[in-house]
């Protein structure tokens, strides 16, 4: 049985797609959506969500039965209109990734799998699709209109305010990968502000989980900003949010791990790499931060047992704690000095509170 498609970004729109034995060119990365050029178009491709005007005739792949024509569905023969990248209408999911690659003009032959068009169960009304049905697509560009990104919030409609949203962090992912991080968590706030609480308090259902989905991404990539730029409260929280969503995710957990460590919770920290290791047995980076974060933990743990014996701590030992701290090459002199003497406060707190059930508030 088909499954339902992953979200696959399209490849870059404006390239030529390199193609099989049959002229057929990957759209999706898993080769879900093919397409061979038949008529060259002009100028530029769609930017994600664009609105598209399109001619296209459908076939089943198996028998070449027309089951869809869209100037036959038109008194007027007018244009079908397509938004460039849209997932929330499923069975058009392969056209929609497809028209990001074409030009104005542009005509060619689209290939389908299933679970980028009508899926496992199929349509039994109009259009009648099998279920498990390879397609088929003769598609043209007409043209093409950006997004109108003037538009009010207030205005906008659902699938509006998600796929707003969803621009903002692709471009807040592009500052974060040329290292700007302050930029980048602009971009991320500003992107959290399309699906804002009152937003989602007005959503359930199917409504209310694509809105997750496009949410929980943005508070994973602001925390993994906010690491970066060494501010663990607030990656902590974005790690939290998240987990109120998706109490099973393994990078949040990952994530609130590290900041916690940051701010020498070292036992909340190991139960959150714990939990990210159940979900994430294989995970390198979940590994790594496991073995400092354990390292840590037997460093504070030293450093209570000299306090308990009555010793002071030696030159030595505060070397060693220092060295520590400053293992990772990554953080300046002065930081690493206060990193350490907050670990030796840690360990104090947590010997005092094993000697008296006393936490720390």
């Amino acid at each position: 049985m088909t499954t339902a498609a992953t979200s696959q970004p399209p490849l870059a729109g404006g390239q030529d797609l390199p193609a099989d034995s049959g002229g057929l060119g990957n759209v999706t990365e898993d080769g879900g959506v093919r397409k061979r050029v038949l008529q060259q178009g002009t100028g530029d491709c769609p930017l994600l969500h664009s609105k598209c005007l399109v001619r296209y005739v459908g076939r089943l792949a198996a028998t070449g039965e027309v089951f869809l024509e869209t100037d036959l569905e038109s008194r007027d023969r007018s244009p079908f209109q397509l938004i460039a990248g849209r997932e929330s209408a499923a069975k058009d999911v392969g056209l929609s990734k497809a028209v990001q690659t074409m030009r104005r003009g542009e005509r060619c032959l689209i290939e389908v799998e299933p679970q980028y068009g009508y899926g496992a169960r199929g349509s039994f009304s109009f259009p009648a699709v099998p279920p498990d049905a390879k397609l088929t697509y003769e598609m043209e560009l007409i043209d093409f209109e950006a997004v109108n990104e003037s538009k009010e919030r207030g205005e906008m409609l659902y699938e509006e305010r998600l796929e707003a949203a969803e621009r903002r962090r692709l471009e807040g992912n592009a500052l974060f990968k040329a290292g700007q991080c302050r930029d980048a968590l602009g971009k991320y706030s500003l992107a959290l502000s399309y699906v804002d609480e009152d937003f989602m308090m007005q959503l359930e259902g199917r409504h209310l989980n694509s809105a997750q989905a496009i949410k929980i991404p943005i508070h994973l990539n602001m925390a993994a900003c906010q690491l970066r730029e060494q501010d663990p409260q607030t990656a902590a929280f974005n790690c939290s949010e998240v987990l109120q969503m998706d109490p099973d995710n393994a990078k949040a957990f990952f994530r609130r791990a590290k900041a916690r460590h940051m701010l020498s919770q070292t036992d909340l920290a190991l139960e959150d790499i714990k939990s990210a290791q159940d979900k994430a047995p294989g995970d390198r980076s979940i590994a790594r931060e496991a073995a400092s974060l354990k390292k840590t933990i037997r460093a504070e743990k030293a450093a209570a047992s000299r306090l308990f014996k009555g010793q002071l701590l030696s030159n030595k030992a505060l070397a060693e704690i220092f060295e520590h701290d400053a293992d990772d090459g990554q953080r300046s002199s002065a930081d690493a000095q206060l990193s350490a003497w907050q670990r030796i406060l840690a360990a104090v707190q947590a010997w005092l509170g094993r000697l008296f059930r006393w936490q720390p508030k």
